[in-house]
């Protein structure tokens, strides 16, 4: 595309080159609202649960770290990728995690994998191990046991700043040609 020198706007979850915008979902605030949520409910400690293959998973494990931190919690971290042995290290870390625990999910897909070796490793849900995914995948999420909770993305402002800024890139670009 880019050799195409055509108007560009990133809205995928990996890094833009040089010059092309990017919007996302702003982690920080899904970050901010993790912690509140959880710590409304008197978690003191809690853990993230990434996709080591992701970007936008890393870049999300940054944040709930330091949010958790700045409210004066520790965080645990597992990124793991999707084979059995992953699905036996999760086991054992939430196994080994202090009770009760706070865990954010990278996504949805993560928390319910979470769940699920959580029912496998016999530790009571929200009990013991209190998890919350992002991206609000109803369907996902109603067919967890128990059901998952999930932090909503704005997807419409998403879609909506990613318009605004490639109508500008292509008024500037028809400005440029003019002159």
């Amino acid at each position: 595309l880019l050799a195409k020198r055509v108007p560009i706007v990133n809205v995928s979850g990996h890094r833009s080159p040089a010059g092309v915008p990017h919007v996302d979902l702003d982690n920080g605030g899904v970050c901010d609202l993790a912690v509140d949520h959880f710590q409304q409910r008197g978690f003191r400690h809690l853990a993230y649960c990434g996709h080591s293959q992701f970007q936008w998973s890393r870049w999300r494990r940054e944040q709930f770290v330091q949010r958790a931190e700045a409210h004066g919690m520790a965080c645990s971290v597992m990124e793991c990728g999707d084979t059995a042995r992953d699905r036996q290290r999760l086991r054992a870390w939430l196994q080994a995690l202090p009770k009760p625990v706070g865990i954010l999910a990278c996504n949805d897909m993560r928390g319910r994998i979470v769940l699920e070796a959580c029912a496998e490793a016999g530790l009571a849900v929200p009990q013991a191990v209190a998890v919350l995914g992002v991206d609000n995948d109803e369907i996902l999420c109603t067919l967890c046991r128990p059901q998952l909770s999930s932090v909503v993305p704005d997807s419409g402002a998403i879609g909506y700043v990613a318009a605004q800024t490639l109508h500008e890139l292509l008024h500037k670009q028809t400005r440029e040609t003019m002159q």
